[in-house]
């Protein structure tokens, strides 16, 4: 038995779903000639299937000259990557501007910097076009390595799986699969994507298979587990193979979970962890821990907020009806939602990709741009905004159990629209092992790095405005101290 308490043949994959975040795990291997041929060849024919290069859509912004020729070209896209760092929109109006007189290799780089910038402002469908006329050009001029090319295809699916097209993103990650000669150590990259790919599917028996069998891969064979966001992860797929449908037989249920309590079992004792339902990625140690909190109890200092919270609650609930009205929301990309149940959409009011105001708010949301100012009048010293914005679940929906990100965080949920039926209310949450319902105008305090699972049973959308905030334990450190915390414990 290792250090997590499991036995040798316990694979455990690690706790990221994106190529781009495993950048401590195995890295694409060289590839022998005849795989790089096969490769080349899968990617030319794949490449080939689509349309002809596709007319990016012009941004808005940016000035309406367009220098002529490739001088002009280059001036834009200095312009679009002196902007990149502070205004994401700018920058791509720029680069998209400098396209025009651009060919060849120099047009290959261009998209690709362009595709990276529509993934940031999530606009994947826009980023998978982008990088695969990129790749066509690459492999069309012959100038595209073995590492080019499967790089590429994992980008291209991580875009597609960011747009929600799974089947699309998986035939991709199939192609280079199909090519013979490739390393193990790049076959389990691509497997973990896979993977993830699965889950987010709805199919979690094969989502485990993949990544056990990544972790094989890339270890020789052996499959144990290497730190806890191997063990963290290989939890969340085998929670996903027992909710799958049908269920495993009996034993093969049994066997899962016991491969589960041992995990758990580990992580306990290795630490920093110390209770069995909270197990967030990055646990700081020493924080009031509970998964329901009470302002009046424990932190009376934050009823002046929760007061300006619950007198918002008209103008929120009006500002949330014109973003769905203007089709503003996003779907939720994190796979923790049922996919044979209703959807789950947001609008974070902060969020980077947004245009912002010079307050670092977006400019579709004066009402809860305002409402965060208003807080921020308050000056109390234990609230300090993470983010905040709307969230709505659909009839039917359903959010698997799951534990936030970090303890060093808890959250606020306004009630906005809370649908009931004959019964009562029809909408409700689970933390720990409590459930509780919204209601209209007033707010849950919760701490979402315990484990908590949602469900909207009724006939219409259940509509919050969620404020996420630093602990108030960890707040009241000085805040380099308080951001070490955070940082020291984000690889756990």
């Amino acid at each position: 038995k290792n250090k997590f308490g499991l036995s040798n043949d316990a694979a455990m994959p690690r706790r990221h779903n994106r190529v781009a975040d495993e950048s401590s795990g195995p890295q694409l291997g060289p590839l022998s000639v005849a795989a790089l041929v096969a490769v080349v060849a899968v990617a030319a024919f794949w490449l080939g299937r689509s349309s002809q290069p596709t007319r990016l859509t012009q941004a808005s912004g940016g000035s309406d000259v367009r220098p002529a020729g490739v001088d002009g070209a280059q001036a834009l896209l200095e312009q679009g990557r002196l902007l990149r760092k502070s205004n994401l929109h700018a920058a791509a109006s720029w680069l998209e501007r400098g396209l025009d007189s651009l060919a060849g290799m120099e047009r290959s780089g261009a998209l690709e910097e362009l595709a990276e910038i529509y993934a940031m402002l999530k606009r994947p469908a826009e980023a998978v076009e982008a990088r695969k006329e990129a790749l066509r050009i690459r492999v069309a001029a012959n100038k595209a390595s073995s590492a080019d090319v499967l790089l590429g295809y994992a980008a291209i699916a991580t875009d597609l799986m960011a747009d929600g097209r799974y089947d699309e993103a998986l035939t991709v990650v199939n192609a280079v699969h199909s090519a013979p000669g490739i390393s193990n150590a790049s076959r389990a990259v691509l497997l973990r994507l896979e993977s993830a790919l699965h889950e987010c599917n709805g199919d979690g028996v094969t989502a485990l298979h993949r990544f056990e069998l990544a972790l094989r891969l890339s270890r020789g064979g052996r499959a144990e587990p290497t730190d806890s966001s191997d063990a963290l992860r290989h939890i969340d797929l085998l929670r996903a193979a027992l909710r799958s449908e049908p269920p495993p037989p009996p034993d093969i249920f049994a066997a899962l979970q016991a491969r589960i309590d041992d995990l758990i079992d580990g992580l306990l004792t290795s630490g920093p962890w110390t209770q069995r339902q909270q197990l967030p990625k990055a646990f700081v140690p020493g924080l009031a821990s509970r998964p329901w909190h009470s302002v009046e109890q424990h932190y009376p200092a934050l009823q002046p907020v929760v007061d300006c919270l619950e007198a918002a609650h008209e103008e929120l609930l009006d500002e949330y009806r014109r973003l769905k009205e203007r089709g503003l929301l996003l779907p939720e990309t994190e796979c923790i939602c049922d996919k044979a149940a209703g959807a789950w959409w947001q609008y974070s009011v902060n969020g980077y990709w947004l245009q912002l105001d010079a307050n670092g708010c977006s400019v579709e949301t004066p009402a809860a741009c305002g409402l965060l100012q208003r807080i921020n009048a308050l000056g109390v010293g234990a609230m300090r905004v993470v983010r905040a914005g709307y969230s709505a679940l659909d009839p039917r929906a359903h959010l698997n159990p799951h534990c936030g990100m970090t303890n060093g965080q808890l959250k606020f949920h306004l009630g906005l629209t809370v649908p009931h039926d004959t019964q009562g209310p029809c909408a409700s949450m689970r933390v720990g092992n409590e459930t509780r319902s919204w209601r209209e105008g007033r707010v849950l305090f919760f701490d979402d790095s315990w484990e908590h699972e949602v469900w909207n049973r009724c006939s219409s959308t259940r509509v919050v405005f969620q404020l996420v905030f630093v602990h108030p334990d960890l707040a009241v450190r000085a805040p380099a101290a308080a951001q070490a915390s955070l940082s020291s414990n984000a690889g756990h």
